[in-house]
């Protein structure tokens, strides 16, 4: 990805974030994407769900942190 246009490609993540919270979740996204890491829908979804109070901390983390391979 050569441009940061993460609500662009899914605008859909963004419905129901104030303000505020959409500026929050693409300051985060770009802190990363500024290291070389690409967010993915998985990863945007997470995040936005969570600003949006539709998961717990607990359920981010757990949806964040990946499953071994032999779980």
């Amino acid at each position: 990805m050569d441009t940061f246009d993460i609500e662009q490609r899914w605008p859909d993540l963004f419905e129901g974030l104030e303000p505020s919270q959409r500026e929050i979740v693409l300051d985060t996204l770009a802190l990363g994407w500024h290291e070389g890491n690409e967010p993915t829908r998985r990863v945007v979804k997470n995040l936005t769900d969570y600003m949006r109070g539709e998961i717990s901390a607990d359920e981010y983390l757990a949806r964040a942190i990946p499953l071994p391979a032999n779980a």
